[in-house]
């Protein structure tokens, strides 16, 4: 099912500039009428205006039904159905220019924990690099938020309290407020990221390509077209070589141009007032068995004895790793673009897979990443300070481990493993053209000849005044 959408209903559909920062607190009314609301899908029905609210948004060439209307927290939601390859594109032009900050909130009701759900996705490519704007449920695991800053595109992956897997709808929040990342789970922080830098979108830095699978599931004619406000906005779906599509209940889709107050956050869980929504809410953290751990790898090992079943204890170990040590955190997730705690859910397989892409040497013959700076010789040894002896000792040790096939390899190996790659240099730089080396060819000279060179250098050497104080300089240097 496809239905145009009209010009002047997309002109009723106008959205309000973004509000400064340091706004206070409010309630959820007031929050309705925020400036900085861009655009709100109440989901209340599924004729036009669709879903509801103030976000224009249709149902994309490839969705073969409508999203189905479902009880909601606040009257109606909306049923996404991956069966039914249900999903929703917003209007283009709805990303303000000059943003900074930003806020996604919505209530979910996730059918499966299993697998990639998302909740909005915007797919640009541009010259810096990934500019995705994401939000959603990664791996039946994560509240995932995604931005690129300063041109530099990463995740902050908050580890989902299993109450989100109840089959009741849970207030879900992400906000970035030109600092720090931030995810919010019914009205309790579960995750952050600094970042330090900018928010760079679409209209910081121009696409150079549109992916082909965004444009063929949505409603742009051409890749031209695209380029004018980039990739897609979808609501419910994330295009690509899987195509994937949330399942299960979305309401009150919110999108705000700045970040919201922790305050601001809870006065929006308060709008269900006493409905089942969010009354399970996060898991309180005792912190347990990761209250003693000095270092990121002995907790990851810590948390690493944990049952895979037993989810508590994990988002345990996910608030005390955000808590404890976040500096760690942040700069892991820079360098790999994702948490350290994904580490904790690969099995033995997956993990010796990794451990052997991260040793095994280059084809041109460069020494094995992680291990190229191992030391070698007694002089080598002998040379390190005590701190990198220490380091070195145990790298050579976990060396010897991998060489064994039937090791088991920890979460913590991996983390150690993957701390003595060094970061490579990623932007391509201009260099000389490439010229064949070769002998220079020869030939005698006559007498008269080879004097006219020695005087021609000479005089060269001398800036064409060949004085005896000059040539006494020159036999100077020349005996030294």
């Amino acid at each position: 099912m496809r239905a145009p959408i009209c010009a002047a209903f997309l002109a009723m559909c106008a959205f309000a500039a973004f509000a400064p920062s340091g706004v206070g607190a409010q309630s959820g009314s007031d929050l309705a009428k925020d400036p900085a609301l861009v655009a709100r899908w109440t989901f209340d029905s599924a004729r036009w205006p669709l879903g509801g609210g103030s976000g224009a948004a249709s149902p994309s060439p490839a969705a073969a039904t409508l999203p189905k209307n479902v009880p909601g927290v606040f009257g109606k939601a909306f049923d996404f159905s991956p069966a039914d390859k249900s999903m929703l594109e917003v209007a283009p032009g709805i990303l303000p220019k000059g943003i900074r900050q930003l806020t996604f909130s919505a209530w979910v009701a996730p059918r499966r924990n299993s697998g990639n759900l998302p909740i909005l996705y915007k797919g640009d490519v541009g010259r810096h690099g990934d500019n995705r704007i994401t939000f959603g449920i990664k791996g039946g695991k994560f509240i995932s938020f995604g931005i690129n800053c300063g041109g530099n595109y990463a995740e902050l992956d908050a580890f989902a309290p299993p109450a989100l897997f109840d089959g009741t709808p849970h207030h879900v929040v992400v906000s970035f407020d030109g600092k720090t990342m931030r995810a919010y789970f019914d009205g309790v922080e579960i995750g952050s990221f600094e970042r330090q830098v900018p928010l760079s979108t679409v209209h910081d830095f121009a696409p150079l390509r549109i992916s082909r699978d965004a444009v063929a599931n949505s409603n742009y004619s051409s890749l031209e077209k695209a380029a004018n406000h980039g990739a897609p906005f979808f609501i419910g779906f994330a295009p690509g070589r899987n195509n994937e599509f949330f399942d299960g209940i979305l309401d009150d889709l919110r999108f705000y141009s700045r970040a919201l107050t922790e305050a601001e956050i809870q006065a929006l869980l308060a709008e269900a007032g006493d409905s089942t929504a969010g009354k399970a809410g996060p898991v309180p953290a005792s912190l347990g068995i990761f209250s003693a751990p000095e270092t990121l790898e002995a907790l990851l090992g810590a948390a690493d004895k944990v049952s895979p079943n037993d989810t508590n204890r994990r988002y345990e170990f996910h608030l005390a790793l955000n808590k404890r040590f976040p500096a760690d955190v942040n700069a892991y997730t820079m360098k790999w673009k994702k948490s350290p705690a994904e580490l904790l859910f690969l099995d033995q397989a997956s993990r010796r897979a990794l451990a052997q892409n991260l040793v095994t040497p280059s084809k041109g013959g460069n020494p094995a990443p992680a291990f190229e700076y191992l030391p070698i010789t007694d002089f080598q040894w002998a040379a390190l300070s005590k701190t990198e002896h220490a380091k070195w000792r145990n790298a050579k040790a976990l060396k010897e481990k991998l060489e064994n096939p039937s090791a088991v390899i920890s979460a913590a190996d991996l983390y150690r493993l993957q701390d003595l790659v060094h970061d490579r240099p990623a932007t391509r730089e201009r260099v000389a053209a490439y010229v064949e080396p070769r002998t220079p060819e020869t030939r005698d000279r006559t007498a008269e000849e080879a004097r006219a060179v020695v005087e021609a250098d000479w005089l060269f050497q001398a800036n064409g005044k060949p004085t005896v104080g000059l040539a006494l300089q020159e036999i100077a240097y020349t005996r030294a």
